[in-house]
């Protein structure tokens, strides 16, 4: 082998039998027949329709196991920004969740009149005219694969993709999507900006990968509006951060009574998923971001 590695060889030679011929051989392609169905080997099945022998898909030699429910899930950041890990590195943004429940689910909790059940459960809106004459839900889409627990929670997923900065990160905050409409906090985290400026881009969906709505607080009014969900942050005020999560926590209730309750004053952006058949950021174009 020696001999064959220091040769003068050219692309050319990669074309001719020398090495086919030479230097090693090639088993036949294994086959298979009615009278021998078996290919000889656990790696191998017997394609009876084409009478070849085929790999096996890795699914066929899988430990069927339960597996966790992906509402069950926490979730791990890699804390790294550039290539380097270190959660004092992060800031955490409060990102507010609004979801109107999709029509498609269904909970073993039904309405009863006249002693009679109903075959939808109390919480649909479809029960009550004054909330189906306000709240309109969408046609929600999903892959095949996805499964519904009944249990009425869900999740909705923030991703973090930093536009000035190389990092990433992941959070969700916890839905009950038996109600008509229902909303969650969550505290996401981003690059620090320190004496700069953090710019990222933020995405939000539920486990069924459907996108919802971003809208930004205008700083001049306060009001929420339709924008694209990229942001820009820095350390001047008001600040769009805290430090730490504790920081984000100690910022969103107030502790002066006997029992804490919460204001929204930190929060700078919000999504909302209604399951609309619109592209998310159809509205926020004509529009500065936040």
């Amino acid at each position: 082998m020696d001999g064959f590695i220091h040769q003068n060889y050219t692309n050319i030679d990669g074309y001719s039998h020398h090495f086919t011929r030479d230097i090693y051989t090639c088993q036949e392609f294994p086959t298979c027949s009615p009278e021998y169905p078996d290919c000889g080997s656990f790696w191998l099945f017997c394609d009876q329709t084409k009478w070849v022998c085929i790999s096996k898909s890795y699914k066929e030699h899988l430990n069927h196991l339960d597996s966790t429910p992906v509402v069950l899930n926490t979730v791990q950041n890699r804390f790294e920004i550039n290539g380097r890990a270190d959660m004092d590195a992060w800031v955490y943004l409060t990102v507010k969740v609004y979801v109107t429940r999709p029509p498609t689910v269904n909970f073993k909790s039904y309405a009863i009149r006249d002693g009679k059940a109903s075959s939808t459960d109390v919480f649909s809106a479809s029960h009550y005219q004054i909330m189906s004459d306000k709240i309109h839900p969408g046609n929600p889409k999903s892959y095949s694969r996805r499964r519904f627990n009944g249990s009425g929670m869900e999740k909705i997923f923030i991703q973090t993709d930093g536009l000035n900065y190389d990092g990433t990160s992941l959070e969700y905050a916890i839905i009950d999507e038996r109600f008509a409409m229902a909303e969650a906090i969550t505290y996401v985290p981003v690059k620090n900006p320190g004496y700069g400026v953090t710019k990222v881009l933020l995405t939000a969906f539920d486990s069924g990968g459907r996108l919802c709505r971003p809208f930004c607080k205008r700083p001049d009014t306060g009001e929420f509006e339709p924008c694209s969900g990229a942001v820009a942050i820095d350390s001047t005020s008001p600040l769009m951060f805290g430090d730490t999560y504790a920081d984000n926590i100690l910022s969103r209730y107030e502790f002066k009574q006997e029992f804490p309750y919460s204001q929204d004053g930190g929060i700078f952006i919000i999504y909302y998923c209604d399951f609309q058949e619109v592209w998310p950021w159809d509205m926020s174009w004509s529009k500065d971001s936040c």
